[in-house]
C-alpha cells in the first residue's frame, strides 16, 4: 500500500463530501483518503491481520505479542490500532504515524519487522474515521492532537515517532508541539514533503491548481520544514531517489540544507517500489542496519 495521489474516484467522493458536508470535510476525504477504503477491502485487510496476530501470539519462538487496541483521543472518536510488545523487557516504544492512503493491517509485517529489529514496543493507529474507527477530520490539528492523546496513554516509555508521508508530516509536528510543553521527542520522517503546500504544487493532474485553495482556504499546512528548523530533538530524515511522489518536495530537501548534529539523513536504495513504504517490502540490510544504528544511537 503506498502513499497516494487522489485518483478519479477520490475526485468524485471529495465533489459529493463537498456539496454534502463542506470543505472541511471534503478536503479531509482528498487529503487521507484511507477514510475512504471500501468496507470489503476493510473486512479483507483485518482478516488478514487477525490470522497474523493468532499465529504469532502462539508460537513460542516468536519475540513479540501482537494486541489490537482501540484509543479515544476525543469525544465520539475512535481510532483502532495494534501494539506490538516486544518480550524482551524494553521502554522503548515507537508510536507509528500512518500514511494517507493506508490502514495498519496493510503494513503489519514492516511493523514487525521494526519491533524486531529495534528490540523496541510499536504502536500503530489508523486515522480517526479509517477502518473501524469513528469521527470525522476537520483539519490537520484533528490528527496531531489524536496522536499526542495517544501518546500521553503510554505510561513510562521512552517514545519514539516514526511517521511515513502524511504520517512524517503529523509525526514532525507532534515533536514540536510536543517540544513546546518541554517533551523532547525523536522522530524518523520517512519519504515526507516538505510541506503539503509545495507536495500539491508539484503533483500531476488535479493536486497543483487545488493547492492554493486547499492550503489557504481549509488550514491544512503540515510545514514540515519549519518544524525541522524549530525542533532541538533527534530527527531522521529519510529519503529515496527516484520516489516520484515525493521527489520535488522532498523534506531530504530542507535537510540537507541545514546543518545540525540533530539531523540524520539516511537515503534510502532506489527500487521499482519507490512509492512503497520501506515497511511494506522486505528491508534492504543496509537500510535496516542504517536506521536501527540511528535509532539505538539516539536511546543510549
Amino acid at each position: 500500500m503506498q502513499a497516494t495521489a487522489p485518483s478519479a474516484r477520490e475526485i468524485g467522493n471529495f465533489a459529493s463530501v463537498l456539496m454534502k458536508s463542506g470543505p472541511n470535510k471534503a478536503v479531509a476525504s482528498l487529503i487521507v483518503p484511507s477514510t475512504l477504503i471500501e468496507r470489503k477491502k476493510i473486512t479483507e485487510a483485518y482478516k488478514s491481520a487477525n490470522v497474523t496476530i493468532q499465529k504469532i501470539n502462539k508460537s513460542a519462538k516468536s519475540l513479540l505479542l501482537l494486541e489490537r487496541k482501540t484509543f479515544s483521543p476525543a469525544g465520539g472518536v475512535v481510532c483502532d490500532g495494534i501494539h506490538i510488545t516486544h518480550k524482551q523487557p524494553t521502554s522503548k516504544t515507537v508510536v507509528y504515524c500512518m500514511p494517507n492512503g493506508a490502514l495498519w493491517p496493510h503494513i503489519l509485517d514492516g511493523l514487525m519487522k521494526m519491533s524486531r529489529a529495534l528490540v523496541a514496543n510499536v504502536v500503530c493507529y489508523n486515522w480517526r474515521g479509517a477502518g473501524l474507527g469513528k469521527g470525522h477530520i476537520a483539519g490537520e490539528k484533528d490528527l496531531i492532537s489524536d496522536t499526542q492523546k495517544i501518546i500521553d496513554t503510554l505510561k513510562n516509555q521512552r517514545i519514539f515517532l516514526h511517521g511515513w508521508s502524511l504520517g512524517g508530516a503529523v509525526a514532525i509536528q507532534v515533536a514540536e508541539a510536543l517540544q513546546k510543553k518541554g517533551q523532547t521527542t525523536p522522530c524518523a520522517i520517512e519519504r515526507s514533503f516538505s510541506s503539503l503546500k509545495k507536495f500539491l504544487r508539484t503533483q500531476d493532474g488535479c493536486w497543483g491548481p487545488l493547492a492554493n485553495w486547499i492550503v489557504g482556504q481549509s488550514g491544512w499546512r503540515l510545514a514540515s520544514e519549519e518544524s525541522l528548523r524549530n525542533l532541538r530533538g533527534h530527527v531522521i530524515v529519510m529519503s529515496a531517489p527516484g520516489d516520484e511522489l515525493m521527489d520535488r518536495c522532498s523534506l531530504d530537501g530542507a535537510a540537507a540544507k541545514l546543518s545540525s548534529k540533530n539531523i540524520h539523513r539516511i537515503i534510502m536504495e532506489p527500487s521499482e517500489e519507490t512509492c512503497d513504504s520501506v515497511h511494506s517490502r522486505d528491508w534492504y540490510p543496509g537500510e535496516l542496519r542504517q536506521y536501527t544504528n540511528e535509532v539505538n544511537k539516539i536511546f543510549r
